[in-house]
């Protein structure tokens, strides 16, 4: 039996997805991973970079999560292409961890869920602490 899952009798009606996501998945990374441009390519994530930044400034943190996902994708496919020294991985990684962390991304995206639970109304009534005792928001035991 051969390694592939859609060459399984049961998986035998969807063997047309199969052919199709491969031609798909070959393209995408013939371009990738031979055919674009290095220098696009870290245009593009400098530009994720600065974007997911100024989004964060606007205190827009799930459009800024988003953006710094794509600055990840972005690295992965330069360092696939063997593009990225030692050093300058150390350097992406430190400028994706600094928006994470320094610039507060996910501190304030957990600020901005709870705003927008706040005004929506979607409080949640209880709090459960280490001890797994259920406490209500004003310190009442259940």
């Amino acid at each position: 039996m051969a390694g592939n899952a859609f060459a399984l009798p049961f998986m035998s009606n969807v063997n047309n997805y199969s052919i199709e996501s491969c031609t798909f998945r070959k393209e995408i990374c013939a371009y990738y991973l031979e055919h674009a441009s290095v220098s696009h390519i870290q245009k593009h994530f400098y530009f994720f970079e600065e974007e997911a930044r100024s989004l964060l400034a606007l205190g827009l943190s799930i459009p800024a999560y988003d953006q710094l996902l794509k600055t990840s994708h972005f690295f992965n496919i330069l360092d696939s292409r063997g593009c990225v020294g030692v050093t300058e991985r150390a350097r992406y990684f430190g400028r994706m961890h600094r928006l994470i962390s320094v610039e507060n991304l996910c501190p304030q995206q957990a600020e901005n869920e709870l705003k927008v639970r706040a005004a929506e109304g979607f409080f949640r009534r209880y709090v459960v602490p280490l001890d797994s005792k259920f406490i209500k928001a004003n310190g009442e035991s259940v």
